[in-house]
């Protein structure tokens, strides 16, 4: 009797468990609220912590109770962490380091322990159907998203929906659309083919919202990612269909020049003359901040190899502020970021996180999981000018934890996604 209770108690910790997720993934991009300072980011880092500590502790609790064996991460992740925590140790702003910048709250010691810790739950918990029903999940998020952000096409320059700024929708949209056109074709290879029109319609409307965010980097991310899908499909398809695709894609490309037009002139503008810019001066202001940041990491030996600290960018960059930027329509901002995730990683923790990094993003290509990775060329290159949030940020990771268990099982069961 006892063994019979004890099983069914294991039963329900595994279908809370799994049920958490669910809610992390489906409610993190969604949440937003009216009454705080920060309507976007800071409400989803605490629904994140939330129900994030409560994943680690059911599946602790689990572990405890039923000794059940547990699956560690692999030895670069915890490399990974490591040196992020030398970092933390000896920055320039330990509370900072530890909790986030006060606007954000993410990015410190705390959210990387938190996307680790439901990293390490889920390569544990997931499998192959459940990481199906996760990524259905995703999809599912998505549709509220993008019919808010429609309904904003008409009342806004930029639309950017429950994410609260046009970079963010669109690199978020660059993890989830190649998912949804993934589901129209496996709904279309098992002959469903009123529901592959149906969210064929819905992908139609995603690429709509997209369009009108209006975001440099997520076009650079989408270009990019379709000549990654071309690059893999060269060797399957035909000269006249590569074509065909090719011409697809310029045509893509051409509209989204079109939309995009005046933000591409500004971005390629550096004059110090207000009046030659048609909505901004991101030009000129990047050249200044990426500039900046990298006489900032190459200072000393110290920041070189472990950065000021996570989240410390805003204390250290005065320093080393370009006096061009006293000319950009940000002359008077606190500059936080350097727009720029890469010189980011460079500047707060260093050359020896920056390999640990490129080395777990080289573990995930190595893998044969394609639409995983076609999403990941496109959200890495929007990062070229910008930096993850704390909805993309947990996506990142998951896809880290599908890719971990869909390649630890793949030749057992040969699954590709």
């Amino acid at each position: 009797m006892a063994g019979y209770n004890n099983n069914i108690m294991k039963r329900l910790l595994d279908r809370m468990l799994f049920a958490i997720f669910f809610i992390i993934t489906f409610f993190t991009p969604i949440i937003t609220v009216n009454f705080t300072a920060e309507l976007y980011e800071f409400p989803k880092i605490f629904f994140l912590y939330f129900f994030g500590s409560a994943l680690i502790f059911l599946f602790l609790l689990k572990y405890i109770i039923f000794e059940d064996k547990i699956i560690f991460p692999n030895k670069l992740l915890l490399g990974f962490i490591f040196v992020f925590m030398i970092s933390v140790t000896f920055s320039s702003h330990l509370y900072t380091s530890i909790w986030g910048y006060y606007s954000r709250f993410n990015d410190g010691l705390s959210s990387t322990l938190l996307f680790l810790g439901i990293y390490f739950v889920g390569i544990n918990i997931l499998n192959k159907e459940k990481i199906e029903i996760l990524i259905n999940t995703i999809i599912l998020s998505s549709i509220p998203i993008s019919v808010h952000g429609f309904t904003q096409i008409s009342t806004v320059e930029r639309v950017y929906s429950t994410l609260g700024q046009p970079n963010w929708l669109a690199a978020y949209y660059l993890l989830v659309i190649f998912l949804i056109l993934r589901k129209i074709i496996i709904l279309l290879n098992n002959k469903q083919n009123h529901m592959a029109y149906l969210l064929s319609l819905y992908f139609v409307l995603t690429l709509i919202v997209f369009i009108f965010t209006k975001s440099l980097s997520g076009f650079i991310g989408l270009g990019l990612a379709i000549i990654y899908i071309l690059f893999l499909l060269s060797r399957k398809l035909k000269k006249i269909k590569l074509a065909i695709l090719f011409g697809a894609v310029l045509l893509v490309m051409l509209i989204g020049g079109y939309f995009l037009r005046h933000r591409l002139y500004d971005a390629l503008n550096f004059s110090t003359d207000p009046e030659s810019y048609n909505i901004s001066d991101p030009g000129l202001i990047r050249l200044g901040l990426w500039k900046g940041s990298l006489l900032m990491w190459l200072s000393n030996p110290k920041i070189f190899l472990f950065g000021t600290g996570p989240e410390t960018f805003t204390y250290n960059f005065a320093f080393f502020r370009q006096d061009i930027l006293n000319y950009s329509s940000e002359w008077d901002f606190i500059l936080n970021k350097p727009h720029n995730y890469y010189l980011e990683i460079l500047t707060e923790t260093g050359f020896l996180f920056f390999i640990f990094y490129l080395s777990i993003l080289y573990k995930v290509f190595k893998s044969p999981h394609m639409f995983i990775k076609i999403s990941m060329v496109g959200f890495l290159a929007s990062n070229i000018f910008g930096w993850p949030t704390v909805a993309t940020g947990y996506l990142f990771w998951l896809y880290i934890c599908f890719t971990d268990i869909l390649s630890r099982d793949i030749k057992s069961t040969n699954v590709k996604i």
